[in-house]
């Protein structure tokens, strides 16, 4: 018969203490998963409009540059007549601001505001 004289130096996780970490961690997972993809979005947009300002002269310009970025970078949450355009000290600022929901699970859903603008 043998013994296990190291018993109470054994170290390791219970079945408990596994679950209530990978609950811990789907907890957060979970969210940061599904909110990523509009983090993305967001950068995409505020890139687009540093490209959109600088290549065009006028506000139509601006919107149809701001358009194209959009179709090519996968922007669905906003279009160029979303965009708040005015002329300060003779260059144009573009700025935006939406809002987006995000249904996690559910009833839960989170509601991000999104807000950018090319004046610094």
């Amino acid at each position: 018969m043998r013994r296990f004289p190291n018993l109470r130096q054994q170290q390791g996780v219970t079945l408990s203490g596994l679950v209530v970490s990978l609950t811990l961690i789907a907890a957060i997972a979970v969210p940061a998963i599904k909110i990523a993809p509009d983090v993305v979005e967001y950068a995409s947009i505020k890139k687009a409009i540093y490209v959109a300002r600088d290549s065009g002269e006028s506000v139509p310009q601006i919107v149809a540059a701001f358009n194209r970025q959009a179709s090519v970078g996968y922007i669905t949450s906003l279009s160029g007549k979303d965009l708040d355009i005015f002329k300060d000290k003779g260059r144009f600022v573009v700025s935006f601001a939406y809002e987006k929901k995000i249904h996690l699970v559910g009833p839960v859903s989170f509601i991000v505001d999104f807000t950018g603008s090319t004046e610094k």
